[in-house]
């Protein structure tokens, strides 16, 4: 691994973040093993041929684990756990056109509901007053809450994972969540998010 680190010109966070932690690497989920031997393969692929393009998606690849780590200790080392980033296991420079083939489908498509304007029996003008659906209406009570929730709870300009997740009731997204008109960063290597906007 020292052999790797000179070539890159890079310390792994991944390992420095394992090391200073005293993890067990065999305790690790299926999820985060997977992130380890991307990068391993990475870096054989860097060092058969090195490149920035290369070096950068190592980069990217050891700051994902690297957090992806520090979220599975701070959910205190779940058996089952999800890689909430989706990993790319090939290189910009080196990725294929995708091509799909559209198959028929033999299910009836309904047309959709026509919506009815009511125009008022006046002669005047008279713009249309938009109506809000009960859902519509319910949707923006909640996230207002939770804005006001998140603007309650943080201190200094930053929230704690934990009690973000229990504001919106589901994990955040990473590394940006949004909550309302509210922009949340994931803090590096820590269990908090701060309010960016």
């Amino acid at each position: 691994m020292s052999e790797t680190k000179t070539e890159l010109n890079y310390e792994l966070h991944y390992v420095s973040y394992i090391e200073s932690g005293n993890l067990d690497v065999s305790k690790f989920p299926k999820s985060i093993d997977k992130k380890i031997r991307i990068i391993k393969m990475l870096i054989g692929k860097f060092n058969a041929e090195p490149t920035n393009a290369r070096k950068e998606h190592i980069i990217r690849e050891d700051i994902a684990t690297a957090n992806l780590i520090a979220d599975w200790v701070e959910k205190d080392y779940p058996d089952e756990f999800i890689d909430p980033t989706p990993s790319s296991e090939e290189f910009e420079d080196e990725k294929q056109p995708v091509v799909t083939s559209v198959t028929p489908s033999t299910t009836p498509v309904t047309p959709p509901t026509p919506v009815v304007e009511v125009i008022p029996n006046n002669t005047e003008d008279v713009p249309p007053t938009p109506v809000k659906s009960v859902e519509e209406q319910n949707t923006s009570d909640l996230v207002a809450a939770q804005e006001k929730r998140v603007m309650e709870s943080k201190y200094g300009n930053r929230i704690k994972a934990q009690v973000l997740r229990d504001i919106i009731g589901k994990s955040p997204e990473y590394p940006i969540q949004k909550v309302g008109k509210i922009t949340l960063k994931k803090v590096w290597m820590g269990d908090a998010y701060e309010i960016v906007m």
